[in-house]
């Protein structure tokens, strides 16, 4: 359900890495398409119109508006690309699912459009479909690359923006990722933190309860 991870890191930063999410030419083509997605949404009024219009997800528009001042692109922003992919991906109803990659939108890169399809979705090219278990691998890869970009933190409510998640399954799969759920009283807010101590999780247990 999750990627490669560094369990003994001494910073949370070095936990996940780019190099176990995407390959180096991955992160070559979601840099390009990223240059070229900004010269149309280079602005917050802009990229709030993409929002609108569903071409970019929330959660990839909060994440895009901290990077349109960068004056050349670089991994971070390949991981909100790889975000607002996973993102859209999820949300797809069966009818576009089946259309396979070519329904994602076209500034995205073809790498990545076929890499969530060929790791999130399984069966016949012309009927593919997103198992629970499918489904629960691409939310906790949302999670860990929220926290990549995020400074190893984020809120649950940017999540819950973009992707229908109960919180009996949110608080497992944040607990998979090896990160922390915890309440901020003084907002009522709750917040995701990746820590040098990970949280642990039996994902044996999950395997027993859907046998």
């Amino acid at each position: 359900l999750i990627p490669p991870r560094d369990e003994t890191a001494q910073k949370p930063s070095d936990i996940y890495r780019v190099e176990h999410l995407l390959t180096e030419r991955e992160v070559e083509d979601c840099v390009a398409a990223f240059e070229k997605l900004k010269e149309t949404y280079n602005t917050p009024e802009l990229i709030d119109e993409g929002v609108k219009n569903k071409l970019i997800q929330p959660i990839g528009g909060y994440f895009l508006k901290q990077l349109i001042s960068k004056e050349s692109a670089d991994t971070s922003c390949a991981l909100v690309l790889y975000l607002d992919t996973l993102v859209k991906f999820i949300r797809l109803k069966p009818f576009d699912l089946a259309k396979g990659f070519k329904c994602l939108p076209d500034h995205l890169p073809v790498s990545l459009k076929r890499k969530v399809f060929d790791n999130f979705s399984s069966g016949l090219p012309q009927r593919k479909i997103i198992t629970p278990e499918l489904k629960d691998k691409a939310i906790c890869h949302v999670i860990i690359l929220s926290l990549m970009i995020n400074g190893c933190k984020t809120d649950v409510k940017l999540l819950t923006e973009s992707i229908r998640v109960e919180p009996r399954n949110m608080k497992k799969l944040v607990a998979i990722t090896g990160a922390h759920l915890e309440s901020d009283p003084e907002l009522g807010q709750q917040r995701i933190i990746l820590r040098k101590n990970l949280a642990s999780f039996d994902l044996s247990y999950i395997s027993r309860k859907r046998k």
